[in-house]
């Protein structure tokens, strides 16, 4: 008879019970927690970002009054856009170039003055929404020049 304990002992100690089956069927942990990661990043693939990079070119033509007038505006896009603007006086009259970057539409950003013709600059900027230049001289002269500007911003995507 105790042979027959010891045999049966010995079974069920190799023996899975039920309960246990399912504890070994049953998902980890960590297979849960790899499903959420990968949910997460799926999740960032429908929402992904595209950023859009925009050349803008265009001439400057006004009277020399000191009024301002604006060049470029961003409209419907948010944040604001980031980028560079490049600007060349093509004549004797001096060039005041401001911006808005807080997209409030006032030009509160000195960027440069041009004070010769064939004179140009450029800079970048964290945040641009409206391009302003006006001219000092007398009313009767026209300033010219031009512009060129390449903006960066995010555009939501469908994936």
């Amino acid at each position: 008879m105790a042979d027959k304990i010891k045999k049966s002992e010995k079974k069920s100690k190799t023996e899975l019970l039920p309960s246990d089956r399912i504890k070994k069927k049953s998902k980890s942990p960590e297979i849960n927690i790899e499903n959420a990661e990968i949910n997460q990043k799926n999740s960032r693939r429908r929402q992904k970002k595209t950023v859009i990079n925009d050349d803008i070119s265009g001439c400057i033509l006004q009277r020399c009054n000191g009024e301002a007038e604006v060049y470029w505006k961003s409209v419907g896009i948010s944040p604001l856009p980031s980028g560079s603007i490049s600007v060349l006086n093509k004549c004797d009259c001096p060039m005041t170039v401001r911006a808005d970057t807080s997209g409030n539409g006032i030009a509160d950003t000195l960027l440069f003055t041009l004070n010769e013709r064939g004179q140009a600059k450029s800079i970048s900027l964290g945040s641009i929404a409206e391009i302003f230049v006006s001219f000092e001289g007398e009313e009767s002269q026209i300033g010219s020049g031009q512009y060129s500007l390449t903006i960066h911003y995010h555009k939501d995507a469908c994936v």
